[in-house]
């Protein structure tokens, strides 16, 4: 099951990737990148 699907929300709307709630998703974080950006989140 998607968090689309969970939460009712049209996966074009997400901003980040509809990922699979019954397994294991590997998120890489490039640290530099954070550093660098100049995004409220970064």
């Amino acid at each position: 099951m998607n968090i689309s699907i969970k939460y009712h929300i049209p996966s074009k709307e997400l901003d980040f990737v509809n990922v699979d709630l019954k397994k294991d998703n590997k998120l890489f974080i490039d640290p530099f990148i954070l550093k660098k950006g100049e995004t409220r989140i970064s």
